[in-house]
């Protein structure tokens, strides 16, 4: 009888094979498909008219330990053997990759001119076997197994008569065949009888060959999604965007001018709401913004997540290449909104779909929506340029504006609730979405909140829209599921899936069925489907609130090590009372800032020192930090630290209440303000022509960046990585203009964006760009610019503006 493992295994590959087979249909309808292929490397593959091997494939289901380099390793080698050169080979898996297996995968994907002799020492080969690994690469596709087969159901069903009244059902029946005679097929000896002929894979798929009529872009259907989403909810408060580098706000009506764009922020800063604005002001003039949202992605199919996208909004599933037809309208924006959110190997294989798109003319514009403007500007790096956006905090005006319309209040009680709410949230009062819930959950204003008691106030809220189900008896299941989503670097699953764990959770717990905890989210709106088949929380801070609540109650432990898109969560479950000192320092440095506020956790005089210290090393990155506590009769503590040489790293004071993390933090600030303060800024002379104006701009471009190098190197590797994702493009494109008079002297005028190289251009820019003039960009001198940069790139990571004044 097979084991779990193998069974899991058989269905990743069947789901992968009938999403294939599909998509032969569709894209290449002459070709066919042979399932269990070549000497046991080959699961399945694609056969031109002629029986050639146009591609192969070998999936494999992989759960616990992530993959070693070997077993990938020695399926190239097997593939080499084979000797198809001219055929693409993908090595498809749901598991982690480890260090040794990204390096191979990373080299397999390479474009460098070294990527041949660097597989041949990799699989130990020769360089002429290793030129047969062209086509070669590696793919970590997470998407559940059924995931993969809902998707397969929508496209089945969008290639079927849409008169058919059934055909919903007519393509889970499609589907349940194809999985049966798949695993027919595959049981046979002779590869004649593993065989679908492209007649065979027409028939089983079903739909019409070729495209209908109702389905092309250009007619019906681009009308029937205009006016699907030209009305649109009104906001409460105005939002702008603000352009990277620059500080005058724009209209959100910015973005339909960039030919590719990010817009980035904190969670609850506006970003969705601000597309949706755009989405709609575009659709009364006639223009497309189609909203795809990252979770309903499935790694090989960007058309087909335009597609669903498309038939989500107008209420029918559409064919993929409904959604192909969209990324190639030049007048189109594809915007994919919570691109950061998703696992990293998945964010690496959309960046790969999204190549063609971004660096050729003459396809849809593409807007990246995240709270991760580093990782969005990375999925951006094939286009030749982009802007970068962020959505501007509100204003107190625009607060005040927002607590009228919630609470209703007159203007002296709305400045006096926006106090409480800046001193609950910070600058989270900043945010409308967190401002919101705060203002649903308290306007009597009786008790201080913490910005976790707000959040507990607003789901209790939330929660008397189911007053016959007790809220203690399904919290914590969706607490523990939504912890396990997030494990996994998500906020969403496929409906199988979420079916799949909140039984389990509830079952664990004893509190309730998995059914009614189901039943209470979808009633009161905790829940919500994002895209076809995509269920996830109404807003994505919930889902981390409520893994937090399960880590304080003990339910689940946090993962080790903590990724990036995991920090809302780790802060939530600091603020519960979970102390996460140490996997913060470690792990996420610049996360430790916000996880001070809230840490109390002292464990008493005598370990009291020794504990900041070791807090200290790990983030200075150092060894041999030591701190010298000494308590005052006030019961306040001052602390002096140095390092291990014994120079002076700074002196503090800190409160009683305050834990060692909390010192910590702030003996490294006092160490990184030194460290940046001690660079000055320089006299930079006026220049008295354009040319020198120009060749000055490409020194300094130079200079900052061989500053930016140093300054960097003094920081721990993982510190240095974020923080150079967070700078990069370090290149700049710019022009100067000719010489006019600004605030009564000669200067030179200067538009710039960033960009990976630097180059000068000869004639002013059409695109929207940065504008200043060649004296205020040398002002200061590179070194001083590169120590500003690093300030702001700090500040911005750690989430706390003015953190380094």
């Amino acid at each position: 009888m097979a084991g779990t493992d193998t069974i899991r295994g058989i269905a990743y590959q069947q789901a992968h094979a009938i999403n294939l087979a599909i998509e032969i249909v569709e894209q290449h309808p002459e070709h066919q498909l042979r399932v269990e292929g070549k000497d046991d490397v080959v699961d399945v593959e694609v056969l031109d008219a002629d029986g050639h091997l146009v591609s192969a494939h070998q999936m494999k289901s992989r759960s616990g330990a992530p993959w070693t380099p070997k077993p990938i390793a020695d399926v190239m080698r097997r593939w080499v053997s084979i000797n198809e050169p001219g055929a693409t080979f993908t090595f498809v898996t749901n598991g982690e990759l480890g260090p040794g297996a990204q390096t191979l995968s990373d080299i397999l994907a390479s474009t460098d001119a070294d990527r041949t002799s660097r597989l041949a020492t990799e699989l130990d080969i020769s360089e002429e076997l290793a030129g047969r690994l062209t086509f070669a690469r590696v793919r970590v596709d997470l998407s559940s197994v059924g995931a993969l087969l809902e998707a397969a159901e929508r496209r089945i069903a969008a290639r079927l008569d849409p008169l058919l009244r059934d055909r919903n059902e007519s393509a889970v029946q499609r589907v349940d065949t194809l999985v049966r005679v798949l695993m027919e097929r595959g049981a046979h000896s002779d590869p004649a009888d593993r065989l679908f002929t492209a007649a065979e894979l027409q028939a089983l798929v079903g739909g019409e060959r070729g495209e209908r009529a109702e389905y092309q872009w250009a007619g019906a259907l681009k009308d029937s999604y205009l006016a699907a989403v030209a009305s649109s909810p009104p906001t409460l408060v105005p939002l702008m965007l603000t352009p990277y580098k620059r500080e005058a706000a724009v209209p959100a009506d910015a973005l339909l001018d960039a030919r590719t764009a990010s817009l980035s922020g904190p969670t609850g800063t506006g970003k969705s709401s601000a597309i949706r604005i755009l989405q709609a002001s575009a659709a009364i003039t006639g223009r497309a913004v189609v909203v795809c949202r990252a979770e309903a992605y499935v790694p090989g199919y960007l058309g087909a997540l335009v597609a669903d996208a498309l038939g989500f909004s107008i209420g029918t599933a559409l064919p993929t290449y409904a959604g192909r037809k969209v990324l190639a309208d030049p007048d189109a924006v594809v915007v994919i909104d919570g691109v950061s959110e998703i696992p990293a190997a998945t964010l690496e294989q959309l960046a790969e779909d999204l190549k063609p798109v971004l660096n050729r003319p003459g396809f849809a514009s593409v807007v990246l929506v995240g709270r991760d403007p580093a990782l969005l500007r990375r999925a951006l790096e094939p286009a030749p340029a982009h802007d970068s956006f962020s959505v501007t905090p509100l204003t107190h005006s625009d607060q005040e504006r927002l607590i009228g319309s919630i609470v209703g209040s007159a203007a002296p009680r709305s400045s006096q609730i926006r106090v409480r709410a800046e001193h609950a949230l910070g600058d989270g009062a900043q945010n409308p979405m967190l401002l919101s819930i705060f203002l649903k959950a308290d306007t009597e204003g009786t008790v201080e909140l913490s910005r976790s008691a707000v959040y507990d106030k607003f789901l209790s809220h939330l929660s008397e829209r189911a007053p016959s189900v007790d809220a203690r008896t399904y919290m914590p299941v969706l607490g523990v599921v939504f912890a396990q989503f997030l494990t996994a670097q998500r906020r969403y699953s496929d409906r199988y899936e979420w079916t799949t764990l909140t039984d389990a959770a509830a079952e664990s717990l004893a509190s309730a069925t998995g059914a009614s905890a189901r039943d209470a989210a979808l009633r009161i709106g905790l829940i919500t489907e994002v895209g076809m088949g995509v269920v996830a929380p109404f807003h994505d801070s919930l889902a981390d609130y409520l893994a937090g609540t399960a880590v304080a109650s003990g339910l689940v432990p946090l993962p080790s090590p903590l990724r990036d898109t995991q920090s809302e969560w780790v802060v939530f479950a600091s603020e519960l009372g979970v102390d996460v000192s140490d996997l913060v320092c470690r792990d996420q440095p610049f996360l430790s800032v916000r996880v001070a506020r809230t840490d109390h956790h002292f464990h008493g005089t005598e370990s009291y020192a020794h504990e900041i210290s070791m807090l200290l090393d790990t983030l200075l990155g150092a060894s041999g930090c030591t701190v010298h506590a000494k308590e005052a009769l006030d019961g306040r503590w001052t602390l002096r630290a140095a390092d291990a040489s014994g120079a002076t790293i700074g002196a503090t004071v800190v409160e009683h209440e305050h834990g060692p993390l909390y010192a910590a933090v702030r003996l490294w600030r006092l160490a990184l303000r030194a460290r940046l303060d001690d660079v000055r800024p320089a006299l930079s002379p006026r220049p008295r022509s354009v040319e020198e104006a120009q060749t000055r701009v490409r020194r300094f471009i130079r200079q900052r960046q061989d500053d930016l190098d140093a300054l960097l190197d003094t920081f721990p590797n993982h510190q240095r990585s974020r923080l150079l994702d967070l700078l990069r493009p370090l290149g700049l494109t710019f022009f100067i203009g000719a010489s006019e008079e600004i605030w009564g002297v000669q200067d030179w005028p200067m538009s710039y964006i960033a960009t990976p190289e630097t180059r000068l251009l000869t004639d002013a820019p059409v695109e929207q760009h940065g504008r200043t003039t060649a004296s205020h960009f040398l002002d200061g001198g590179p070194a001083h610019a590169a120590a500003k940069d690093v300030r702001n790139a700090i500040e911005q990571l750690t989430g706390t503006s003015g953190w380094l004044a």
